[in-house]
């Protein structure tokens, strides 16, 4: 049973918090998400408990739970920094929104870019056109690029559509925000086989490379799944 005055001592200092004009709350909660290292670790909470111990510490990005050990563990990492594992039972709590489970590459290639067909080739295999946020998603798939990728059989890079895009002024990515962040910048864009823009894909030399939306070869895209 929780201690009435740890309770009292949690509420407060959210109420604290709020009063300060800040609002912590957790934007995504996955299922089998650990991290790989955790700053610190409660054993015997409750779920609740670690909801509660996260939340009301500003200094505390994401929580995580396993239900099978009653433990707790708490991040202060960034999220640019923070690195998570797939775990059976054990759930996460993130206060930013840039935790993605699973990056694949579609089975399916084609020689057409645009958002629409990357998102019809992503769902058709259960997922939806990628979008890079952190160095550890940009890592897989850029794993993925060199091991499924393909090329136009006259230059070495083998590439893959990705979602980035060029809507007149700047490329973004499908949810308007531009790609510069953790693991992208916009000196990462470079023009591709003469063709530049508004497309884009990920070469297996680490570069989003500006190209046009159709092309004479076929490619595989980029997805996750949350």
């Amino acid at each position: 049973m929780v201690p009435v005055c740890w309770l009292l001592v949690q509420l407060l200092q959210l109420v604290q918090l709020v009063a300060a004009g800040k609002y912590p709350s957790f934007q995504v909660a996955m299922n089998d998400i650990d991290f790989v290292a955790p700053d610190v670790a409660y054993v015997g909470d409750s779920l609740c408990d670690c909801r509660a111990k996260c939340l009301v510490q500003e200094q505390c990005t994401a929580a995580t739970y396993e239900k099978l050990s009653s433990t707790c563990s708490l991040s202060y990492a960034s999220q640019c920094e923070t690195e998570v594992q797939n775990k059976t039972g054990v759930v996460g709590l993130f206060k930013y929104d840039t935790v993605i489970r699973d990056v694949f590459i579609t089975k399916t290639r084609t020689s057409n870019g645009s958002l629409a067909n990357q998102q019809r080739l992503c769902r058709a295999e259960g997922g939806e056109p990628l979008v890079i946020k952190t160095k550890q998603v940009r890592d897989k798939a850029l794993q993925l690029v060199l091991a499924f990728g393909t090329s136009n059989g006259q230059m070495p890079e083998l590439v893959a559509w990705i979602s980035a895009y060029n809507y007149g002024t700047a490329y973004v990515w499908p949810n308007g925000k531009p790609i510069s962040n953790c693991a992208s910048a916009s000196g990462d864009l470079n023009a591709f086989h003469n063709a530049d823009g508004p497309a884009a894909m990920l070469s297996s030399d680490n570069i989003i490379v500006r190209t046009a939306v159709t092309k004479a070869f076929s490619y595989p895209v980029l997805c996750h799944r949350y």
